[in-house]
């Protein structure tokens, strides 16, 4: 599994959370109390709104999605000496930066990888 493929099940996964809970209760009802039947849900969404993991999904899909143009755009620069070639390096770094940041809030999931981890 790749980094990037990593990162976009992880987000799959907080996502189905989310909308279960949303689905279980009215949008505007979603606060919920200890005496609640399904602990699970309860502790989720004591600690996180569901609408507001549902954007951070998706601006994490849109992290993915940049990597992704960058890795196209390095692929499409000719590199050698040359600012268009350092530019797009720089990109790609950085891009390949965010997604291990992004993969570091998922390190105690079963298929993260040790090579990933921020040095």
């Amino acid at each position: 599994m790749t980094l990037r493929d990593f990162i976009l099940s992880r987000v799959a996964e907080d996502e189905a959370v989310a909308r279960a809970v949303i689905a279980r209760y009215a949008p505007d009802a979603v606060t919920m109390t200890r005496e609640d039947p399904w602990p699970e849900e309860a502790a989720f969404t004591a600690r996180y709104d569901p609408t507001r993991v549902l954007a951070e999904c998706e601006a994490k899909r849109r992290v993915v999605e940049e990597y992704d143009q960058a890795v196209f755009d390095d692929k499409a620069v000719p590199h050698g000496d040359n600012e268009a070639g350092w530019v797009a390096d720089a990109v790609l770094l950085h891009s390949r930066l965010m997604l291990r940041i992004h993969a570091a809030t998922y390190a105690d999931h079963s298929h993260y990888r040790d090579e990933w981890e921020l040095t």
